[in-house]
């Protein structure tokens, strides 16, 4: 029977890349997305090495080191073309204590980290690189240790039995043939993808580019020796790269970026003229609603809430409509990311840049696009309020008393509705707003065509959440 053995493989850094003849090189995402993934927290943990106590940070459940503890303990870092790779040595450096990264954010870092042989994801802050510590089992044995982790010297293979594994190679740099078995692993945004290679053979010298399976929206994640001239490796913890709860993280971050850029809020800009209060004279709001040319209410850069009368702010320009169309997978992602829930089983997410109503219907915990409907919403002078509501109540139709029938409303917040573009008494002809839908053209409500408007009535039920934003 093979036998198991936890050993340390040293890696030669090259300063070009690796091309061989006839070989086609992995094209999948090989970089990380600059997201934001949490703060920095005291974990009251510390990693000891030679009795010297290095704090441990943490950034939502998994534990880091920053890189210059890291130096401080004696590690070579080298960067080669934008990768940081790291190496122990016997040197070790000055230890001193200064760095202070409570409260701090952290981003995903672009580029990989190598610690010895292993491939690993790293964080950054606007002064640190952060170190998995569960990729430092590439340079040490690390072991649990009253509470903390502790650094021990690993058991190295002879000089000549080197094994080099590039961001796209791996090879024998050995003097005799090795058979070397390895996996390298892939995200695809929702699980891992393991590609295996057993037992191949290796002249001395010899080269091999690293394979990538077939699909799309991979993204490369390391590459681990299993077995080495019949030797099987530990990797049974994957040196924290095989990390699902920490990569979909990132998915739902990254995806989260990209869904805002695709939907981004419509903002009416306005400056106040004069002072009044604490808004002073030309400083810039937001204007959220108006009530019926008597005032405006605003909001200040923090979003405080002011009531301003109708004459004190000059509103800039209509930044119009979006004329691009997001697939169905988008809008529902969109709600999803954005944590939407609904007392019934529809929501209705209004998108004012594109003039869009969405129709959403959960089923099995999932929201779904069921429809969407071109509307229009409030010109700039008028706005529909943005925010959160829900459908208080239904009126079959409004407007009698002024000279007019809007049908089918759906009343989700003081006076404001969806309901129909506009006819006459009777019901019998429109009188205005049909060649209107698809831009803002109403006084605060939201305009839908008659057939639209009829399908919320006798669909959305009351208490369904109205999302305008």
């Amino acid at each position: 029977m093979k036998r198991v053995k936890s050993i340390s493989l040293t890696v030669i850094f090259i300063l070009s890349s690796v091309f061989l003849l006839g070989s086609k090189p992995i094209s999948c995402q090989r970089h990380y997305e600059t997201v934001l993934i949490g703060v920095v927290e005291e974990a009251e943990r510390y990693l000891i090495i030679e009795q010297h106590l290095y704090p441990i940070v943490k950034v939502r459940h998994d534990d880091y080191i920053p890189l210059s503890y890291l130096q401080q303990a004696g590690i070579s870092i080298k960067e080669i073309e934008g990768i940081t790779y790291l190496q122990e040595t016997k040197e070790r450096g000055t230890y001193k204590l200064a760095v202070n990264l409570k409260d701090a954010l952290a981003y995903m870092n672009d580029t990989p980290v190598y610690c010895g042989n292993i491939r690993s994801y790293a964080l950054k802050t606007r002064e640190e690189l952060l170190i998995p510590v569960a990729a430092l089992k590439g340079l040490w044995m690390i072991k649990p240790h009253e509470g903390a982790y502790e650094a021990r010297e690993k058991i190295n293979l002879s000089d000549d039995n080197l094994i080099e594994i590039t961001e796209t190679t791996i090879k024998n740099s050995s003097n005799h043939v090795m058979r070397i078995s390895w996996v390298s692993l892939f995200w695809n945004g929702k699980a891992f993808i393991e590609l295996p290679k057993r037992e191949v053979l290796f002249e001395p010298g010899e080269s091999r580019l690293l394979e990538e399976p077939n699909g799309k929206g991979l993204t490369y994640v390391t590459t681990l020796l299993t077995c080495v001239n019949e030797e099987l490796l530990d990797i049974a913890d994957t040196f924290g790269q095989k990390d699902t709860s920490f990569f979909m993280h990132y998915t739902a971050v990254v995806r989260s970026e990209a869904l805002n850029q695709l939907f981004p809020r419509y903002t009416i800009r306005a400056m106040m003229k004069y002072t009044i209060g604490s808004l002073e004279a030309k400083s810039h709001i937001e204007l959220w609603r108006a009530e019926k040319r008597s005032y405006f209410v605003v909001k200040d850069k923090k979003g405080k809430k002011f009531q301003v009368p109708y004459n004190s702010i000059h509103i800039d320009g209509d930044w119009g409509t979006l004329s691009s169309k997001p697939s169905a997978a988008d809008i529902e992602d969109f709600v999803t990311l954005n944590q939407l829930e609904s007392k019934t089983s529809y929501l209705l997410w209004t998108d004012i840049y594109r003039q869009r109503t969405h129709v959403l219907k959960k089923q099995e915990g999932i929201w779904h696009l069921e429809k969407t409907f071109v509307c229009s919403t409030g010109k700039n002078i008028n706005p529909t309020p943005q925010g959160l509501y829900e459908v208080q109540y239904t009126i079959p139709f409004i407007g009698m008393d002024k000279g007019y029938r809007c049908k089918n409303a759906l009343v989700f917040y003081r006076d404001y509705m969806f309901h129909s573009i506009l006819f006459d008494k009777t019901g019998k002809y429109i009188k205005s707003g049909q060649y209107e839908l698809g831009q803002k053209a109403s006084h605060g409500c939201i305009r839908l065509s008659e057939e639209d408007s009829a399908w919320l009535y006798q669909h959305i039920p009351v208490g369904s959440t109205v999302w305008i934003r």
